[in-house]
């Protein structure tokens, strides 16, 4: 990268060791690698650094109630980004301000069903 960029990822839980958790990290990683300042925003227990220039920070801790938890989670992380911006806002879930979204729970598949049925084949 030519000038540092700044990188904020959101995740709510990492704890967990799904693929959008490991996706997360490996995400955060080749960001870092390229030069840019990362940031990863969850709530509740971390993993271990993926990267030395990887910055994590828990918000609060996980709920029992999901709905709630991802409410609280995307207000304290909006006010942490207000007063620490970066170039990008990544979000891994579906987050009202970020600046970047990852395509993921079924978004692509129905993209490519509606541009399918919109675009020819030519």
């Amino acid at each position: 990268m030519s000038t540092q960029q700044s990188v904020t990822i959101l995740r709510r839980a990492l704890a967990n060791k799904g693929g959008i958790e490991k996706y997360s990290l490996r995400l955060a990683t080749a960001f870092a690698e390229n030069g840019a300042r990362v940031k990863i925003l969850t709530t509740g227990d971390l993993p271990n650094k993926p990267h030395p220039d990887v910055e994590m920070l828990s918000l609060c801790p996980t709920t029992k109630f999901s709905l709630l938890h991802l409410y609280r989670f995307q207000k304290l992380a909006k006010k942490y980004c207000e007063d620490h911006p970066t170039s990008i806002i990544f979000g891994m879930d579906r987050i009202p301000f970020q600046t970047h979204h990852r395509a993921g729970e079924g978004a692509h598949i129905a993209y490519l069903r509606r541009r399918a049925e919109t675009e020819s084949f030519f």
